[in-house]
């Protein structure tokens, strides 16, 4: 049985908890804002260039010289990009990641493929790092998403496709939704399949607007060909910093969660320890009393 000085010292600990897991929310809430104002300017930008390569794209009609666009044909090797933190303390952020991209991975080697793992942030790397070899980090300059770090993988990647070491890529991250939801995202980086058809209810507007203007033919200048070769890098560039930027702010959502549902869990837990501290206190008060009543009295009747 706790003695009242254990449960002072538990009391004291879990408060002293309590305080650390508060100031963490506030921290996590802060950097939340700047991560929520980045992802919206970035969206929009990821998503008007890819539509617009998918646009230059289905004008080219030489499939072999863009493999990048339009895939091999017997893809064999795969990259898969997980994104995950550094740091933990986020619920079941990393580990989250980590299962989806286990999943993909499962589903990949299913066709036959062979899959090597490029992970961007630590958590995810010691998470798969011991049931699988083909696994690397990406060890980032900065403290947080870096347009740097991701021309460094964009480069790294178009590199190895080039050289045919691998011939697809996926992106695995946590996209944003808001404070308290996150949204495993899968997507496919290389090859960009700009022929791919869309389901009604996945198509954007520039998509119906496309569709309605079938009959017109786009007019590129300077060759699409020309205008492919450079904007390529952008574009997988523009996508992977996507992915750090919707992980960041996510992580930070997740943070800020798990740190409120901590400090409302240490605020219950010092509830419970203070009345289980008074009971005892009353509880040897009470003992006490009685003693000093049961020694006046036998003093009374001696």
């Amino acid at each position: 049985m706790s003695t009242l000085k254990d449960l002072k010292v538990r009391i004291k600990t879990v408060k002293s908890s309590q305080k650390i897991t508060k100031a963490m929310k506030m921290v996590a809430a802060s950097k939340l804002r700047k991560a929520r104002d980045a992802i919206l300017i970035n969206r929009n930008y990821s998503e008007k260039l890819l539509h617009l390569l998918k646009v230059v794209g289905s004008e080219l009609r030489s499939h072999r010289r863009f493999p990048m666009i339009f895939g091999r044909e017997h893809p064999k090797s795969v990259l898969v990009i997980s994104v995950s933190s550094d740091r933990g303390l986020c619920g079941a952020f990393n580990s989250n990641v980590a299962k989806s991209t286990k999943s993909l991975i499962a589903e990949l080697k299913s066709h036959g493929k062979s899959v090597r793992v490029l992970s961007i942030g630590k958590k995810s790397y010691d998470l798969m790092k011991t049931h699988m070899n083909n696994i690397e980090i990406f060890q980032t300059e900065a403290k947080g998403p870096s347009v740097d770090d991701a021309i460094k993988i964009t480069a790294s990647l178009m590199w190895n496709f080039r050289e045919e070491k691998i011939d697809e890529c996926y992106l695995v991250y946590n996209e944003f939704v808001s404070v308290v939801s996150q949204e495993i995202k899968k997507f496919q980086l290389l090859p960009f399949n700009v022929y791919k058809k869309l389901e009604d209810s996945e198509k954007t507007e520039d998509d119906k607007y496309d569709e309605s203007m079938k009959a017109s033919y786009h007019i590129c200048e300077p060759h699409p060909m020309e205008i492919i070769n450079d904007m390529i890098t952008d574009v997988i560039a523009a996508c992977i910093y996507r992915a750090m930027l919707e992980n960041a702010a996510s992580e930070h959502g997740a943070r800020m969660t798990a740190m409120d549902n901590a400090s409302r869990n240490a605020g219950e837990m010092i509830k419970k320890l203070n009345v289980q501290y008074n009971r005892i206190r009353q509880t040897a008060i009470t003992t006490e009393l009685i003693e000093i009543i049961s020694g006046a009295e036998a003093i009374n009747d001696g």
